[in-house]
């Protein structure tokens, strides 16, 4: 497996009519079988390349809601060999036109409706692809080291950057991040997280796909939509940051109180305190049953989760797992494991990561503080090519990361 076309041809080679994507459209599902999305991309690359007349290399622009048109969509620029530039669905129009500049666009797909024209811009509808029909698969195909995407960081440290990753970075991270989910065939995952976010991308999609799990996509982000989505699909495992973990944490002890049920909450935090993962779920059955009855594993990044809310999570019986990225690593770099959690770290470095001191006296110690270490990455097949070595010590890779403020 040398690309994410590879990925994905093997994933239907696998799974076939299984499902891999669905959708909620009004009172119906839209249920994607991996053959079908395989489908959709070869239509969609012949009409890409053919209809529209883009060129291998060519940047393009993504700028929509996830769907399973979008990551039809993905895998066709993929497969097209178009350089994919997915954005925030919420971008303003500045910040898209620069994209554009900065990137040398040549057209925009976008789902989103009154997206203003940018100069130069052609602008492809998502909904006019021709993802259903029949026809010859795509004959053309990426090698590895043919650039996939570029992904602009979420400028949290900084103004936003344009990180050119290739199949060869990404699917290295998909290995790496595929070795700390446990086996996830038949699993159902609700993706809340944008596709133009690598975290989503590689752990909500491309290891997915490859283990055989099915992506939810909601209808919304409320939580009440999300929480209706847990139930109705009996979700296994999402993929998300802390502020969702908190809210839907607070949402559930809100209505404990409201139900008159505060002691009966209290008495079973105080009692799944020292009791194993299956004690602890049917201490809380009742709020298991509300969502969906399946929630095992929530994987959190993108910020710091707090120490009191993966405790409340584990009191009840569901595995969390924080980690850290950045997107020039596509994004994987470390993180906690399924069975081997320690509050307040990120856990182990991933995928070969080696990570450097950038202070003598930090060197050996085997937790580190990021907030006092300078941290470097090597040039790893997960890393983009430009980026470079920094910081100078001895590999840590073995050592839990302790965060900032922890």
């Amino acid at each position: 497996m040398r690309t994410l076309i590879d990925l994905v041809s093997w994933s239907v080679a696998t799974y076939g009519d299984q499902p891999a994507l669905i959708a909620r459209r009004g009172l119906r599902n839209d249920i994607w079988s991996h053959s079908r999305l395989w489908r959709a991309a070869n239509n969609a690359a012949r009409y890409l390349r053919e209809d529209r007349g883009l060129a291998p290399s060519d940047r393009v622009i993504i700028l929509s809601p996830n769907s399973p048109q979008l990551v039809a969509c993905l895998f066709a620029g993929l497969l097209a060999r178009i350089v994919l530039v997915p954005i925030d669905v919420g971008s303003r129009r500045e910040f898209i036109a620069s994209v554009a500049a900065d990137t040398g666009a040549a057209a925009l797909i976008t789902d989103t409706d009154g997206q203003p024209s940018i100069s130069g811009l052609e602008v492809i509808e998502l909904k006019s692809m021709p993802f259903d029909g029949g026809g010859p698969d795509f004959q053309e195909s990426p090698e590895a080291d043919d650039i996939a995407e570029i992904v602009f960081t979420s400028g949290t440290t900084g103004a936003p950057k344009g990180v050119v990753l290739t199949h060869r970075n990404i699917l290295a991270n998909v290995q790496a991040v595929g070795e700390v989910i446990p086996p996830a065939r038949g699993w159902r995952l609700l993706s809340l997280l944008p596709l133009s976010h690598m975290l989503e991308q590689t752990t909500g999609l491309f290891v997915a796909l490859k283990q055989g799990a099915t992506v939810v996509y909601p209808p919304s982000h409320s939580a009440s939509a999300v929480v209706d989505a847990l139930r109705r699909y009996r979700i296994v495992g999402m993929i998300t940051v802390p502020g969702v973990l908190t809210e839907l944490l607070r949402r559930i002890e809100r209505e404990a109180q409201s139900r008159g049920k505060a002691r009966a909450w209290a008495r079973a935090n105080r009692l799944a305190m020292h009791a194993p993962p299956g004690t602890r779920r049917w201490l809380f059955r009742r709020v298991h049953r509300q969502l969906g009855g399946e929630l095992r594993v929530l994987i959190c990044g993108g910020a710091a989760l707090p120490v009191e809310t993966a405790k409340a999570w584990e009191q009840m019986g569901v595995a969390v797992i924080e980690g850290y990225g950045a997107t020039e690593c596509a994004p994987v770099i470390a993180s906690n494991g399924f069975d081997s959690q320690v509050y307040g770290t990120v856990g182990l470095g991933r995928c070969g990561v080696l990570m450097c001191g950038s202070r003598r006296k930090e060197r050996f110690r085997s937790r580190v503080r990021m907030s006092r270490l300078g941290i470097g990455i090597t040039s790893r097949p997960h890393v983009r090519r430009s980026r470079k070595t920094s910081g100078i010590g001895p590999e840590i890779a073995g050592a839990w990361i302790r965060r900032a403020g922890s």
